[in-house]
C-alpha cells in the first residue's frame, strides 16, 4: 500500500468539515425560514384577534366564560330546571309506549289532529304520563317567569358539561307541547295557548347560548312548539286574545342579530381553545377523529406553520362572516350574509388535509340555525294572520300580506290544502321544494 502525503488525508477531514457545515447551514436556514414564515403567519392572526377583541368578541374560551357568567343572574331559571329534568327522567321511560319513538319530532307527527280522538289506549298512557308530571309542569310555569337562563357550566372545559342541561330545556318543551295537546282536546284553550307561549319562551332561553350544539337544540325546540301551535289551530277557533301573546313573542326579532352575533362568538371561542389543546400531542389525539400523532410527527407538525395557517384560515374565513353579518343587520336583509356563508362552505371542501380544525369547524355552522328559528317564526306570524282571517271572514285570503323568507328575500310560499293551509320558507338550500317538509320549513294547519 502506497504511502499518502498527509495533505490526502487533510484535503478528506477538509471535504466532510464542509459538508457538514453546509448541511448544518441548509437546516439552520430552512428553520430559520420557516421561523420567519410562523412569524408573518402569527402577526396576521394577531392582527385579525385584536378586530375580534375592537368589537368585544371573546377569542379565548376563558374569556368567553367569563362574558357568559357576566352580571346579576339571581332571577334564573337555570335553578328551576334541574329539579324539572329529574322528574322528567325518572317518567322517560313512560313516554315512550304512548307514540312510536323516531325523529325529534315523533310525537307530533304521529298524533291525530286535535279534533280527532285518540286512540283509548294511547290516550289513557299519554294522561298517565303528564299526570306523573304534573309537578315538572308547575316548575316549568315558574321558570317561564324568570328574566333569563344562565346554566352553570365551566367554557374552559369545552361544552362537555353543557349538553346535559341544553338536552333538558328540549324535553321540557316537548313535555308541554304534549300538555297544551291534550288541554286543547279537552276544550282548556286558554291553558293550550299559555303552554305553548311557555314552550316558545323555553326555547328562546337558548338565543344567548354561544354554541352550535345549543342553537341546534334551540332550533328543534322552536319547531317543536310552533308545529305544535300550528297543530292546536286546527278545530275549535282559538280567540284572538289567547293567539296575540303568541304572535308578539313571536315577531320580535330585535334581540336576532345579538344572538346571531353571540353564536358566531363563542364558536370563535371554543375553536380557539381546540388550537391550543392542538399544542400538546397527547391532547391533540384525544381531539382527533383520525390517525393519531407520533410524539416526533406532532414535533414537526408544530415546527412547521401548519398549524398558523390552519389558524389564519380559520380566522379570516371567521371575520368575513362577521362583516358580512354586520352589513345583513344594516341594511336588513340575509342575503349577503348567506353568500358569505356559502362560499366558505363550498372553500371548505377544497381545503388541505393539514388544516384539519378548519375542515372539521368551518366557522358559520350554527348561523344556518339562527336564521331557520327567524324563517320559522316568520312561518308562524303567517300562519296566525291566515288562521284570524279565517274565523273573521269564513273563508281563506286569496291574498294576504306576508312575512319575507330571511334565505332569498321573497315573500314566504303559502298553499291551500283541501284540510287545511301550509306556510313554508324555502329552507338553508334555498331552494324551493313545493312544500315538502324534508327539505322546505314547514307550518301547516288541516
Amino acid at each position: 500500500m502506497e504511502n499518502r502525503h498527509p495533505w490526502y488525508f487533510n484535503k478528506k477531514i477538509l471535504f466532510f468539515a464542509a459538508l457538514i457545515t453546509l448541511v448544518v447551514f441548509l437546516v439552520l436556514f430552512e428553520y430559520s425560514s420557516k421561523m420567519r414564515l410562523k412569524a408573518t403567519y402569527q402577526i396576521q392572526i394577531d392582527r385579525i384577534l385584536n378586530k375580534f377583541k375592537q368589537n368585544n368578541i371573546p377569542t379565548s374560551s376563558l374569556e368567553l366564560h367569563e362574558l357568559y357568567h357576566r352580571g346579576d343572574i339571581s332571577d334564573n331559571a337555570a335553578d328551576l330546571f334541574e329539579k324539572v329534568f329529574k322528574i322528567r327522567d325518572e317518567q322517560e321511560e313512560v313516554l315512550h309506549p304512548v307514540v312510536p319513538k323516531g325523529e325529534d319530532d315523533y310525537y307530533i307527527d304521529e298524533l291525530p289532529p286535535v279534533q280527532q280522538a285518540m286512540d283509548s289506549e294511547k290516550e289513557k298512557k299519554l294522561d298517565e304520563y303528564l299526570e306523573s308530571c304534573a309537578q315538572a309542569i308547575l316548575i316549568l310555569k315558574q321558570a317561564g317567569d324568570k328574566k333569563e337562563c344562565r346554566f352553570p357550566i365551566d367554557w374552559t372545559k369545552g361544552t362537555s358539561t353543557l349538553l346535559p342541561q341544553i338536552s333538558g330545556i328540549k324535553d321540557s318543551v316537548k313535555l308541554l307541547c304534549l300538555y297544551a295537546y291534550r288541554q286543547k282536546q279537552k276544550g282548556n284553550i286558554q291553558e293550550a295557548m299559555q303552554a305553548i307561549v311557555l314552550s316558545i319562551k323555553l326555547a328562546q332561553y337558548l338565543r344567548q347560548e354561544p354554541a352550535l350544539i345549543s342553537q341546534m337544540v334551540r332550533h328543534t325546540s322552536e319547531k317543536t312548539a310552533l308545529t305544535m301551535m300550528a297543530k292546536l289551530l286546527s278545530g275549535t277557533p282559538v280567540p284572538k286574545e289567547y293567539i296575540q301573546p303568541i304572535y308578539s313573542m313571536i315577531q320580535d326579532e330585535s334581540k336576532d342579530f345579538f344572538s346571531i352575533q353571540g353564536c358566531h362568538a363563542g364558536e370563535i371561542s371554543m375553536v380557539m381553545h381546540l388550537f391550543e389543546v392542538y399544542k400538546d400531542c397527547d391532547e391533540m389525539n384525544k381531539f382527533s377523529l383520525g390517525s393519531k400523532m407520533s410524539k416526533w410527527q406532532h414535533f414537526f407538525y408544530m415546527l412547521s406553520s401548519y398549524w398558523e395557517q390552519d389558524q389564519l384560515e380559520y380566522l379570516t374565513m371567521s371575520y368575513d362572516i362577521y362583516e358580512a353579518l354586520l352589513k345583513s343587520h344594516a341594511s336588513h336583509s340575509w342575503k349577503l350574509y348567506l353568500k358569505t356563508i356559502n362560499r366558505i362552505d363550498a372553500s371548505g371542501k377544497s381545503l388541505p388535509i393539514l388544516k384539519p380544525i378548519t375542515r372539521l369547524f368551518l366557522p358559520g355552522g350554527c348561523l344556518k340555525y339562527n336564521l331557520e328559528n327567524i324563517a320559522l317564526r316568520r312561518c308562524a306570524q303567517a300562519i296566525l294572520a291566515i288562521n284570524m282571517h279565517c274565523q273573521i271572514h269564513k273563508n281563506f285570503p286569496e291574498k294576504i300580506e306576508i312575512p319575507i323568507d330571511p334565505f332569498d328575500d321573497n315573500p314566504l310560499r303559502y298553499k291551500r290544502l283541501n284540510s287545511g293551509f301550509l306556510v313554508y320558507s324555502i329552507g338553508k338550500d334555498e331552494e324551493d321544494n313545493q312544500g315538502d317538509p324534508v327539505n322546505d320549513l314547514v307550518l301547516e294547519v288541516q
